[in-house]
């Protein structure tokens, strides 16, 4: 994510940079209306691929130091409940859906332009 947001704010235009200067624009209006709007796409692709990256580690870490739907599943392998270890995956998948909706609708209405 945090390469995806600099790469994005590194590639904005000269132009659009050179025009606001030749405004005078200060350095916090530049940021704001001009750097931020331009790599915003990027650093949204940025947290769209780092969002299910970090649910899987999430999830991991949750199996290994026990609690939550992470523990609830190995806990249910262990003892070897089926119905446990299923309603834990479709929890983690109803989880990832709802957080994967959740950007694309904030996407959709940060960057109505695009």
């Amino acid at each position: 994510m945090a390469v995806n947001a600099r790469n994005s704010t590194q590639n904005v235009d000269e132009n659009l940079l050179w025009s606001a200067r030749m405004m005078e624009t200060s350095d916090r209006k530049l940021l704001w209306k001009v750097i931020i709007p331009v790599s915003a796409p990027g650093i949204l692709t940025g947290i769209q691929i780092a969002l299910p990256i970090s649910l899987i580690i999430t999830f991991i870490f949750e199996m290994v130091a026990g609690g939550g739907l992470g523990y609830l599943e190995i806990r249910g392998v262990r003892g070897f409940d089926s119905p446990q270890v299923y309603t834990a995956i479709f929890a983690i998948r109803i989880v990832g859906l709802t957080l994967d909706r959740a950007l694309r609708v904030v996407r959709r209405r940060l960057l109505a332009w695009t």
